[in-house]
């Protein structure tokens, strides 16, 4: 997808959904937004769900004792 980005302008045309903007940038925007929002997604589920299973009893106390904050 990368190659095929480079290989265009952004003012090039291209198909989608979207009416108003008819151009590759509305893709090449939409795929950034995806990629960052998946690894976002992969940063909570995997980074801090496993840390939180691995040393949940760790920041208990630590936590515990943070006054209005869960």
């Amino acid at each position: 997808m990368r190659a095929e980005f480079a290989a265009r302008k952004p003012t090039d045309p291209a198909g989608s959904w979207y009416t108003p903007d008819q151009t590759l940038g509305l893709w090449i925007r939409r795929m950034t937004q995806e990629t960052v929002i998946d690894r976002i997604g992969e940063l909570l589920k995997v980074f801090v769900a496993y840390s939180v299973e691995q040393w949940g009893d760790y920041f208990t106390e630590i936590l515990a004792g943070s006054p209005g904050r869960t």
